[in-house]
């Protein structure tokens, strides 16, 4: 946060409850910025910035609301990264901001699946049949955060149906 105020002055900002969030200085050109010792709540958040001059003179404050929006972390909980799966089309999942737009690529950026999360964030895509080997995914949300991830695909050949071809009857 951030503000402007008499040169030399102490500035110290607090929350609706009066807790402090922190004490600067405000600079020779009267600009201040704090970085506050607790993280704000999600949404709005009454504060309160309390100047008091160098010289001791009177204190001033002045309050402002400010709006925290905060993104949910993107992440992947499945398959586990480094594990392997024993299937050509495994079901990638996660977790993000509720409504939020996913995008898979594969290791060359071609698109290979896309999903809405639902109202709790999270998302399910199935990805196409994908060879044996090491499978390596970017997951994207519509915010920009990227996760890389790799797990390994291993698909054993079929095996082949038992027949009986002799000796014949008879």
């Amino acid at each position: 946060m951030s503000g402007t105020g008499q040169p030399g002055a102490q500035v110290e900002v607090k929350d609706k409850d009066g807790t402090s969030l922190g004490t600067t200085t405000v600079a020779e050109d009267g600009t201040w910025s704090l970085t506050p010792t607790s993280d704000l709540a999600k949404g709005p958040n009454q504060l309160t910035a309390v100047q008091t001059p160098k010289d001791g003179g009177e204190t001033s404050e002045a309050t402002a609301t400010i709006t925290v929006n905060v993104v949910d972390q993107l992440a992947v909980s499945g398959p586990t990264a480094g594990s392997t799966v024993t299937t050509d089309k495994p079901v990638v999942t996660g977790t993000s901001e509720p409504k939020a737009d996913i995008t898979i690529t594969d290791k060359d950026g071609k698109v290979i699946g896309t999903t809405t999360a639902n109202a709790k964030g999270e998302w399910s895509i199935t990805l196409p049949a994908q060879p044996n080997g090491l499978v390596e995914i970017t997951v994207t949300d519509e915010h920009g955060q990227k996760v890389d991830h790799s797990f390994t695909v291993d698909v054993a050949a079929p095996i082949a149906e038992l027949v009986i071809t002799g000796p014949k009857e008879g």
